[in-house]
C-alpha cells in the first residue's frame, strides 16, 4: 500500500512541473539549438547564426556540394612519422592527391612498425581516425592523433621516427577536380599546431 502511495505522489509531482513548465511560456530548444537573449532569435549563445551552426554539424557527405567529379578517381596518398617537436607524444599524418583534386572525408589508419614488412594486423599499435575535414585541390591536408600512455607502453614508450610508421586510406567521401565555391564550413576542429 505505502509503495502505491509513494508512486502516485511521484506521477503527481512529475505531472505538476510538467504544466509548470508549460505554463511559464519556456521555450523548448532542440538538440542543436542553444537558447539565445532574445526571443526569436537565429543566433546561438555565441552570436553565431544557428543555420550556420547546423550546417557545421552536418557531415560532409550530406551538405551540398558544387562542382563536377572528376573524370578519375583520386589518387591518394598518405604519410605518417611521430612529431617529437612538442614533447606530446602525438603521431601527424599527410594526405596527399596526385591530380590536385578536392577531396573530403577520409577514414584513415597508422600502424607503428617495429619491423619495415609489418602491416597494420600485426602491429602493437593501430590508430584509426575518421577525419571529417578536406584536402583542399593541389594542397596538402595536416592533421593528427595523440597517443595516450596505455597506447604507448605497446611501443615501449617511443614512437620511433617515420621509417616505424605504416598508413592507409581506407575510404574517402566526394571529389571535385577544383575547390568548390564556397569551401565547406567545418566545425572547430582539433587544432594539431601546424
Amino acid at each position: 500500500m505505502q509503495v502505491r502511495l509513494i508512486l502516485l505522489l511521484v506521477v503527481l509531482v512529475g505531472l505538476g512541473v510538467g504544466v509548470a513548465i508549460k505554463f511559464t511560456g519556456a521555450k523548448k530548444v532542440g538538440a542543436n539549438e542553444a537558447l539565445s537573449e532574445e526571443p526569436g532569435s537565429t543566433l546561438d549563445s555565441n552570436g553565431e547564426s544557428l543555420a550556420l551552426v547546423r550546417e557545421k554539424q552536418k557531415p560532409l557527405g550530406l551538405r551540398e556540394l558544387p562542382g563536377e567529379e572528376p573524370g578519375e578517381p583520386p589518387q591518394l596518398s598518405i604519410r605518417a612519422y611521430p612529431d617529437k617537436s612538442t614533447g606530446k607524444n602525438r603521431v601527424m599524418f599527410e594526405i596527399t592527391e596526385a591530380h590536385g583534386y578536392y577531396v573530403e572525408s577520409f577514414n584513415v589508419v597508422l600502424w607503428y612498425k617495429s619491423s619495415p614488412d609489418m602491416t597494420a594486423e600485426d602491429s602493437p599499435l593501430t590508430l584509426p581516425k575518421v577525419v571529417e575535414n578536406y584536402l583542399k585541390a593541389n594542397e596538402t591536408l595536416v592533421d593528427c592523433m595523440e597517443v595516450v600512455p596505455i597506447e604507448m607502453s605497446r611501443v615501449k614508450g617511443d614512437l620511433g621516427n617515420a621509417e616505424n610508421w605504416g598508413a592507409a586510406i581506407q575510404r574517402h567521401g566526394r571529389a571535385r577536380a577544383k575547390n568548390p565555391e564556397p569551401l565547406p564550413v567545418l566545425a572547430q576542429a582539433y587544432d594539431c599546431g601546424t
